[in-house]
């Protein structure tokens, strides 16, 4: 059979595609990361890396090409002009404890294996603020302990280690100008994690110091497959 896209019009970067053990993989782009290649006559799912094809994780195969999950959480910041978030501030919704904890329903098959293979950060202002620069969005199968609100330092405690952490964050790149909008992408996925349950719990911290602004709208999408 002949290579087959299966996401013609999806939107995203990261496609799906089918063919059989003994076809040519296509060639992608460094900003196709995540794409998926199954092989219908093996059941082989592969990831396109940027460079290369390589086979999911422990050579697993999957079912279907259908295992895909993708949710998007968007968050308002307070309503406040605060003193400038420092290096590995978290980003949240209020400054009361628990406001900084971002969920993300239904990312796979409950205490399943998933591969993260797309992600991107929206930012609702015009110019992208003094001082600012990556983001990491550090992952957690349950709410973390540390149960931070907006503004409070991230350090990764042993609380949150412990029975929480998933033992992978997603870093996402100094976001780009677009207009009205800035935005990032991911870098250096696919990322692999074990669900807890169905939900990736998550806080959003800043690799820069800047000055925030009162009201501002953050949007996070997370794309994944079930390996």
């Amino acid at each position: 059979m002949a290579v087959t896209l299966v996401t013609p019009n999806s939107g995203y970067r990261d496609q799906q595609y089918i063919g059989l053990s003994g076809d040519t993989k296509p060639t992608l782009g460094t900003l196709d990361v995540g794409s998926t290649f199954r092989e219908s006559d093996t059941d082989h799912l592969f990831l396109w890396g940027g460079a290369a094809w390589f086979q999911s994780e422990k050579g697993g195969s999957v079912s279907s090409v259908s295992t895909g999950y993708t949710t998007a959480v968007s968050f308002t910041r307070p309503n406040d002009t605060p003193a400038a978030y420092s290096i590995q501030d978290v980003v949240g919704t209020t400054t009361t404890a628990g406001g900084a904890v971002l969920t993300f329903a239904l990312m796979g098959p409950s205490g399943g294996n998933i591969a993260i293979t797309g992600a991107s950060l929206e930012i609702d202002i015009a110019t992208v603020s003094t001082g600012m620069a990556g983001w990491k969005l550090w992952l957690f199968g349950v709410t973390p302990p540390s149960n931070l609100g907006d503004h409070g330092l991230f350090t990764l405690p042993a609380g949150d280690i412990a029975g929480a952490w998933l033992g992978e964050f997603i870093q996402f790149e100094t976001p780009i100008d677009y207009g009205d909008t800035i935005s990032a992408r991911a870098l250096s996925l696919p990322r692999y994690i074990k669900l807890v349950g169905t939900s990736i719990f998550a806080y959003l911290s800043t690799d820069g110091s800047y000055s925030p602004s009162a009201s501002i709208v953050k949007k996070i999408t997370i794309h994944t497959v079930a390996i």
